[in-house]
């Protein structure tokens, strides 16, 4: 017997003289592959392949049993089938030749469900069929799902497109015999109503280099123990990221990737009890809502969300982040209506790594003096004139910069009267100088283009330090 190895669009596979059809997948007691078009297949979107399909997967199932033939489908290039779905048998795989090759359904039905521990699927496309256009989500139903795994580990999915179904990737239980959870790699979700699906007991789930757009949900992750590296989940409608709350939900990772131009929320966070990390994740877009959850951090990230909600969570931290979007940044301390202006203390969000505390004269200045209320990160002058900042502008212990124009130095008072202690960092964006005051005594001038931290003697505002 001879063999010879071969790559199709990337995936090794191994040529066994006297397997039936093409070449099959490496690391299998049972090899060779099948195509569709030997079980009749036409492969050109409207006639019915579903019986073919049917038939290929029997083949796969059946070699399973008897220890010879073919563990692997192979899809056409330029092929498009019309199927309803099938089970694909443990340790085998359906291989596309690329975004040419095509499954479409118009069934309520999975695609393809994974039936055993060590499937693969391989570059091609799922397409769902939807009546009325995707604008009103019109004909897609909540079965409709492109591929479904539940209580498999080693399942991998690589480069496989998802378009226009109810939920693109759906991964749910994991028998976690040796937390080897699935591997998802360089895939797409499109125009589905979720992208991907993480159920409440999947785990060790690893997605790289995967993305969304324009799906109402990019991806929701309610399992925990799930890491994802470099994933983009953009322009999606309603939602980049939810994160649900499970039985061992959180303590995964977030690293590398974007999520950026969500129509409402880029992340959102119900009860969420054992924490998240992003790790140098590009937030562009949309809120942070981040409601009764515990832990979530963000570590040297980019964000510009159009605003922070915070209502009820504990522990979020801010480090080291850059906050690029300058006064579209607000900070408020209520989501769905639901006030908690008591609840915000230090111990609630650290913003340490962007607002850090220091030292003068031996005193200990903080920038979160509790109680306080965090309105809003940037003031703009409106008119050219000296301004008194109201309650909800009057930023106590954060971030206020002064931008607009002014002809002639400007004073700016903060609501709150001198006392010791008290500090700020103000930036002065504006071609002027912009004097800053606290509502009792005099206040201190701060150049054009520079960062002063101001605090307080107990009567006047004193210039603390200058950041660049």
């Amino acid at each position: 017997m001879t063999t010879g190895i071969v790559l199709v669009n990337g995936v090794t596979i191994v040529s066994v003289a006297g397997a039936s059809g093409p070449p099959g997948p490496t690391g299998s007691t049972v090899t060779g592959t099948v195509t569709l078009e030997q079980y009749g297949a036409i492969g050109n979107g409207v006639a019915s392949d579903q019986i073919a399909f049917a038939a290929a997967l029997g083949a796969l199932a059946a070699a399973t049993v008897t220890g010879t033939g073919p563990n692997a489908i192979i899809l056409g290039a330029n092929r498009t089938y019309l199927v309803t779905g099938g089970t694909l048998p443990a340790g085998c795989a359906i291989i596309g030749q690329g975004e040419s090759s095509i499954l479409k359904t118009a069934t309520n039905a999975p695609v393809i469900v994974i039936g055993g521990q060590g499937c693969l699927c391989a570059n091609f496309q799922l397409f769902a069929l939807l009546q009325g256009g995707f604008t009103s989500m019109t004909g897609i139903q909540n079965g409709q799902v492109g591929v479904a795994s539940s209580g498999f580990e080693n399942f991998r999915c690589e480069g496989v497109y998802f378009n226009q179904f109810w939920t693109g990737l759906q991964l749910s239980q994991f028998l976690l015999l040796a937390h080897k959870g699935p591997r998802v790699v360089d895939c797409w979700a499109f125009q589905c109503v979720v992208g991907y699906f993480i159920d409440t007991l999947a785990e060790y789930c690893q997605f790289s280099n995967c993305q969304t757009y324009q799906c109402t949900t990019g991806m929701t992750v309610n399992g925990g123990n799930n890491v994802f590296a470099n994933c983009c989940l953009n322009g999606n409608l309603t939602t980049g990221l939810q994160l649900g709350t499970g039985t061992n939900d959180g303590h995964g990772m977030f690293v590398g990737g974007s999520i950026n131009h969500s129509g409402s929320v880029a992340i959102a966070a119900g009860a969420l009890v054992n924490g998240m990390p992003f790790v140098g994740v590009d937030i562009y877009g949309g809120n942070i809502n981040l409601t009764s959850s515990n832990g979530i951090r963000f570590s040297d990230c980019a964000i510009t969300a159009d605003a922070y909600n915070f209502d009820g969570s504990q522990g979020t931290v801010f480090d080291g982040c850059l906050f690029p979007g300058g006064n579209a940044n607000t900070i408020n301390n209520s989501v769905n209506g639901h006030a908690s202006t008591t609840q915000w203390t230090a111990s609630n969000v650290d913003l340490t790594g962007q607002f850090p505390s220091f030292i003068v004269a031996g005193q200990d200045h903080t920038l979160w003096t509790a109680p306080w209320n965090l309105a809003q990160l940037s003031y703009s002058f409106p008119t050219d004139a000296n301004q008194a900042l109201t309650a909800a502008q009057s930023v106590y212990g954060a971030m206020v910069i002064a931008a607009g124009t002014v002809t002639t130095t400007r004073t700016i008072t903060h609501l709150k009267p001198a006392a010791a202690n008290n500090a700020i960092l103000v930036r002065n964006n504006t071609a002027q100088s912009v004097t800053f005051a606290w509502a009792s005594g005099t206040g201190v001038t701060i150049p054009t283009n520079a960062a002063w931290i101001v605090g307080c003697d107990g009567t006047n505002a004193i210039k603390l330090g200058a950041m660049t």
